[in-house]
């Protein structure tokens, strides 16, 4: 199998998956034996860094949007190193990666270019590629925001909350081990004479600063969610306190009113003027409660 790139110190080879068939090239290039493919296998899809002798796998995942931007996904790129020798195996969903294999075979790098240059150019192609998404995050919690603050709280909401705070948890939790693993890949590449250990700490420092926008949007996304449902309350309590003082006002003309609708002999029963007379008894104890809540600023 040709190289994707061969260059004075290294030679770079590129696959779209290993399994099967490839794998067995991967091993013979590399120049693994039956007891290190079967742990590549075994180590396939899983982040993480296995070292086997001269060579090391190193497994990084990077989250993306499902077609349908519902679900995060993930996908996984593979990055297998030895003495003069790079393989990476990566989704063709990675469009990043995808642009620096096809630089490769238009002949942009030199023979000169280092192992380490690659690898970078590699993960800064998918960071920029694959991390676009949390700018919709971001676009969505000042939606929410804007929502919350402006309208004073809507039960709608809640629902769209609890998909924003699952996604960027989800995203969260892909994110932060793979910085590790970035880290053991730059302590590996540095033992190569003449690299530059800057290339990898600039990949870090990316994933810290992805990690941080990610924990920005996380904590936005609670105290929207703890505004929303203060307003919330707050319409409650107001809706329940209408309720209240109506039914107090309520309650003393309906009292008199159940009074003097009993079935046996009551004060002004007889009398001329009698219904008048209750009619006003049951209005002045409703206006007396009203001009009472009204002095205690209840409406």
């Amino acid at each position: 199998m040709n190289p994707t790139l061969a260059c004075e110190t290294f030679r770079w080879f590129d696959f779209e998956k290993l399994d099967g068939e490839q794998l067995d090239r991967a091993a013979d290039i590399l120049g693994l034996d039956e007891g290190q493919r079967l742990r590549v296998e075994r180590q396939t899809g899983r982040p993480g860094i296995e070292e086997m002798g001269q060579a090391t796998f190193f497994v990084l995942y990077f989250p993306t949007f499902n077609d349908a931007q519902t679900e995060v996904e993930t996908l996984p790129v593979e990055i297998l190193l030895a003495d003069g020798i790079f393989v990476s195996i990566r989704d063709e969903r990675l469009h990043g990666g995808c642009g620096v294999r096809q630089r490769a075979k238009d002949g942009i790098f030199g023979s000169r270019t280092r192992v380490e240059q690659i690898v970078y150019e590699l993960l800064v192609g998918i960071l920029q590629d694959r991390f676009d998404f949390i700018d919709t995050l971001r676009d969505k919690v000042r939606e929410l925001e804007q929502c919350v603050f402006v309208e004073e709280g809507r039960t709608d909401m809640i629902r769209d909350l609890m998909v924003v705070k699952k996604h960027v948890s989800t995203v969260q939790r892909i994110v932060e081990p793979q910085r590790d693993v970035v880290r053991a890949l730059g302590n590996r590449l540095a033992n190569a004479p003449g690299s530059d250990p800057s290339l990898m700490r600039d990949i870090e420092e990316r994933l810290d600063h992805i990690t941080t926008l990610l924990r920005g949007l996380r904590d936005s996304a609670e105290i929207i969610t703890e505004a929303n449902e203060a307003f919330l309350n707050h319409s409650l309590n107001n809706t329940l306190r209408v309720l209240t003082v109506v039914s107090v006002i309520l309650i003393p003309p309906t009292l008199i009113s159940g009074i003097f609708g009993m079935n046996v002999g009551v004060p002004w029963q007889d009398h001329p003027y009698g219904f008048a007379f209750v009619s006003a008894l049951i209005v002045g104890a409703a206006a007396i409660a009203v001009l009472y809540f009204k002095r205690r600023g209840w409406y």
